[in-house]
């Protein structure tokens, strides 16, 4: 499994810098024989002043769905609305 930009806030203080740049998660995945997506969680994080925060907005789940779509059109793999990750059978 790869997931692209969810290092944003391994430093102190170092990234974010206002909008998306902000967005970030925390990937709970679990993962079953060969690698296979069981489930999971999307845990939206946003950068407030370099220092990652819950993100009540939710403002990741949105984007990374789009890019999701647009980046990997027919993957089976969904973030619902409340974080859970779903696998499209």
């Amino acid at each position: 499994m790869i997931a692209y930009s969810l290092g944003n806030f391994v430093g102190y203080h170092t990234l974010g810098g206002g909008g998306v740049l902000s967005d970030s998660a925390i990937l709970h995945v679990t993962l079953g024989r060969g690698g296979r997506v069981l489930g999971g969680r999307w845990i939206p994080i946003r950068l407030f002043d370099g220092l990652p925060r819950p993100d009540p907005s939710r403002e990741s789940v949105g984007l990374v769905k789009t890019l999701s779509r647009e980046d990997f059109p027919g993957h089976r793999l969904t973030i619902a609305p409340d974080g859970a990750l779903r696998v499209d059978v």
